[in-house]
């Protein structure tokens, strides 16, 4: 069972109600003799919390979705296509997971442009969407494809290591001094 209510925001100083929360009780009780608790909140601004009746956003002009678990982890799942498409963006005390579930890649995109993609097999792709090795990076433009790697520590080597797959020690190595004295 349950219940939508309109309600006055914490610190509101009007009798017009400010926010739409929905509340819930355990299965089996009743109003009258079970304690009804919020479950989500809409606020006058426009967030949206499930778990909090504070949802926050990112920042001044943002409208935010908040989903909080104080006591475990806090998920958001995505699914489509029948539920054969399926990921999740989680935050637990392992920290934030976004984790495409079903046999399909993850990329991440600016400008309605795909810019990095991890192939379900682990590939990771920048510049293409099809991965031919574990990093393979295609420049688009017209200039020459970069790899940039820097430190603010000039007395020591710039290094790319190649690892023995069965003990992962040192087998090779092309290093850099940018101070070689």
């Amino acid at each position: 069972a349950g219940c939508i209510a309109i309600v006055n925001e914490a610190g509101a100083t009007s009798n017009s109600p400010t926010a739409l929360t929905f509340w819930t009780i355990t299965p089996g009780g009743n109003f009258n003799t079970t304690p009804a608790t919020e479950k989500m909140r809409i606020t006058s601004g426009g967030n949206v919390g499930i778990g909090t009746s504070t949802p926050r956003a990112v920042g001044s002009g943002y409208k935010g979705l908040e989903v909080s678990s104080p006591l475990s982890g806090s998920s958001l799942w995505l699914s489509g296509f029948s539920d054969t498409t399926k990921g999740y963006l989680a935050m637990d005390t392992g920290g934030l997971n976004l984790t495409a579930i079903s046999n399909h890649s993850l990329t991440f995109g600016t400008n309605n442009s795909p810019k990095m993609t991890i192939l379900s097999g682990g590939n990771v792709g920048i510049g293409t969407t099809g991965p031919a090795s574990d990093l393979h990076i295609k420049d688009n433009g017209a200039g020459p494809t970069q790899l940039s790697i820097q430190s603010n520590d000039f007395t020591r080597a710039e290094e790319i290591n190649f690892l023995n797959p069965s003990t992962s020690a040192i087998s090779g190595q092309i290093q850099y001094y940018t101070n070689p004295t």
